[in-house]
């Protein structure tokens, strides 16, 4: 048998392989985003959207004939 040689084991340099710290074939391409179908920019968020429909202004008309509040 053949004993595995060196160079295919152990990276070029002196760059550490292990825990956070992968291959750098495995890593990310130049100029590419770690998540590119991630969230688009400028979209909201469950609070923001909940504090803008809660800060709208809402129309009240009082006392106005044929409506169904004004039966009670």
């Amino acid at each position: 048998m053949k004993a595995a040689s060196n160079s295919d084991t152990e990276p070029a340099g002196d760059y550490a392989v292990g825990y956070g710290k992968p291959l750098r074939h495995t890593g990310f391409q130049k100029s590419r985003s770690g998540n590119p179908k991630g969230r688009p920019k400028g979209s909201k968020n469950l609070a923001t959207l909940l504090a803008e429909a809660l800060d709208e202004k809402v129309q009240v008309t009082e006392g106005v004939a044929g409506s169904p509040s004004a039966s009670w």
